[in-house]
């Protein structure tokens, strides 16, 4: 199956979480605890699964959001070392993040690695070969806050 299939299925478009959704999540887990079922009922368009991750990954006060420590970085990378993309058993180790977040933050270690040491993974924008772009040029379409479903 091509992409091209795939875009023009008619089947209900992705959308980000809202900020209104997210606090209309907080509240409702607030109400039902982590009752997905019930939760989800409420969030008009929105799935068990979709609710129960996006609280996991991103709303819960559990999870820490903000900034890295070197001493999560090297522990992120020893991890990985010695049991690959296995996030979830990852996750073991650092009890205030989510496995999406460390899956995010080794990535941007690597790509800072990559980037800095010459063998740059940035393209040219074909309209204007003079240049050069990376995800960094555009934050708001990388923002890891607000995941597509």
């Amino acid at each position: 199956m091509n992409q091209m299939m795939i875009c023009e299925s008619p089947k209900k478009r992705r959308s980000l979480f809202s900020l209104a959704e997210d606090q209309m999540l907080k509240d409702l887990v607030s109400i039902y605890g982590r009752d997905w079922d019930k939760i989800a009922k409420h969030m008009n368009g929105r799935n068990e699964r979709q609710c129960r991750d996006r609280y996991r990954t991103y709303l819960s006060p559990e999870i820490k959001i903000g900034d890295w420590t070197p001493e999560e970085d090297a522990l992120i990378i020893q991890k990985f070392n010695e049991v690959g993309k296995k996030w979830v058993n990852i996750a073991k180790f650092f009890p205030n993040r989510s496995d999406t977040a460390l899956k995010n933050r080794y990535n941007v270690i690597k790509h800072r690695e990559t980037t800095t040491s010459g063998s740059s993974t940035e393209k040219s924008c074909p309209s204007s070969p003079d240049r050069v772009f990376s995800s960094f040029d555009f934050p708001d379409l990388w923002e890891d806050q607000y995941i597509e479903w």
